[in-house]
């Protein structure tokens, strides 16, 4: 079938709308370099395989078939150049485009045995076969699909995509690289835990280069003391996530993948690695079609840039809305203090984290050590239950009230939540301002009017905004 816009430009259009394929052959050497808009969802393909791919009445089996055929006649038109090499990298690149969703067994296997304009006049039972791509609810629900397993905990899934978002010097490639560290090492990560022990790593980077990056790796496991095998870097490559050099790309990452199945591929920095513009919407979807088929099998850490002064990352909104995990990155200090800021700006089944403050100590050239100085979501958390504490001990210090149920604490503050008196009550128990009175479950207790008070005075002293955490520093250094 044919129409006037497409006949001008040399295309013929199959029983697939969006499958137009140019009808003159192909050399090797251009299949190889970009066969032909493989990263707009592989829409081209030969000519030669437009006949086969037309015939609606073609199984699976017979694509097959041809495809051997194929492979064992290479001295065709322009193939009779090619070395050993290089044909079976062609016959890899093209089964590949042969097993894409959209060349599979449902859209050319299940039309198999009917015709397109023709009725038979015989009577045939014909039992159509259910859709599998759509399922009902139920199925869903009751598939037991299990929740995604974690990396690190809270910060990055062990499949899916993560970003790291922030300013120029924010320290975002020194975050990575230690995150780098610890996913290799099996070490947790500023307090959160490492669930999947030693793993392979992916650093691409186009930002730093070899010097700055082996000199940044060295101080900071000297300073962690961590390990730096399993560690793989491919440095100022020409790595591409979109554009017409991604697509020899796309091939060199799965074979990668395939090869060491690294946990986790670090991408530094985002604007590098895209021929496009990172304000437009079509350029994000195309990085993200690149990871699609990967994303299962690894987890992807993205660095991007915010404009100054504003927490967003840069560019199109399709940055942070097709990712899994994203993280604000920002100083929270003097600039020679080198404090830095960790914080949830969107996630997909993860807390969010109010922040993580941590800062990097060690003069130039010195080794790094990465100290956490506290998690503000746990901060937040434990102000409140300390504030409830302090109102509990002030009210018993002021009635002088010796023995006391739960339930009197309850009376007396009828709009504490239950579970904030829970933590106040265990809160004094914990630092001897109450002991417990007979079985735990009757929730009585003694108040000790020494303990109280000092607990009492020394908060009022602090002050609320001054409780502080003890440090979650990784137990990987002394």
């Amino acid at each position: 079938m044919w129409n006037e816009e497409d006949k001008k430009r040399g295309y013929k259009i199959g029983r697939v709308e969006d499958l137009r394929v140019p009808l003159k052959p192909i050399d090797i050497k251009a299949f190889l370099d970009d066969p032909l808009g493989y990263s707009e969802s592989l829409k081209w393909i030969n000519a030669e395989l437009l006949e086969h791919v037309q015939n609606p009445l073609m199984s699976r089996e017979d694509i097959d078939g041809w495809m051997q055929a194929w492979e064992d006649n290479l001295e065709i038109k322009d193939w009779t150049e090619a070395d050993e090499e290089l044909k079976e990298k062609c016959i890899r690149n093209f089964r590949e485009v042969m097993n894409t969703e959209w060349l599979n067994e449902k859209w050319l296997g299940q039309i198999n045995e009917r015709s397109f304009g023709e009725k038979s006049n015989e009577k045939e039972s014909v039992v159509e076969e259910e859709d599998e791509r759509f399922i009902s609810l139920n199925s869903l629900l009751s598939s037991g699909i299990e929740k995604p397993e974690w990396l690190i905990e809270s910060i990055t899934k062990k499949s899916g995509i993560t970003m790291f978002i922030g300013e120029y010097k924010s320290a975002k490639s020194f975050l990575a690289m230690y995150l780098t560290l610890c996913v290799a090492n099996g070490v947790d990560f500023l307090g959160f835990k490492n669930k999947q022990g030693p793993r392979i790593v992916l650093f691409i980077d186009e930002e730093n280069g070899e010097i700055d990056l082996a000199e940044r790796f060295r101080r900071i496991a000297e300073g962690m003391n961590l390990k730096t095998d399993k560690i793989y870097l491919l440095i100022f490559k020409d790595f591409k996530l979109q554009g017409k050099n991604s697509v020899g790309w796309k091939f060199a990452i799965r074979d990668f993948i395939e090869k060491h199945h690294p946990a986790l591929i670090v991408c530094d920095s985002l604007v590098r690695l895209i021929e496009g513009d990172e304000d437009k919407s079509k350029d994000a979807r195309e990085v993200f079609e690149f990871i699609k088929p990967f994303k299962t099998k690894t987890n992807w850490l993205l660095l991007h840039h915010t404009p100054k002064g504003v927490e967003n990352a840069r560019g199109s909104g399709d940055w942070v809305a097709q990712v899994d995990d994203a993280f604000i990155i920002k100083s929270s200090g003097k600039r020679n203090e080198h404090k830095f800021t960790l914080k949830t700006y969107r996630s997909r089944g993860a807390k969010f984290l109010e922040g993580i403050d941590f800062q990097l100590i060690g003069d130039e050239e010195e080794p790094i050590i990465f100290n956490c100085l506290g998690n503000r979501t746990q901060f937040n958390k434990r102000q409140e239950y300390e504030k409830s504490a302090f109102d509990i001990a002030s009210w018993l210090i002021k009635t002088e009230i010796t023995n006391f149920k739960s339930a009197d604490v309850k009376k007396q503050f009828p709009d504490m939540p239950d579970t904030r008196k829970v933590q106040a009550l265990k809160y004094l128990y914990d630092n001897s301002c109450l002991s417990r009175i007979g079985n735990t479950t009757e929730g009585k207790y003694f108040a000790i009017l020494e303990g109280l008070t000092k607990f009492v005075n020394s908060y009022l002293q602090i002050g609320e905004m001054e409780i502080n955490l003890p440090n979650e520093i990784n137990g990987n250094y002394g």
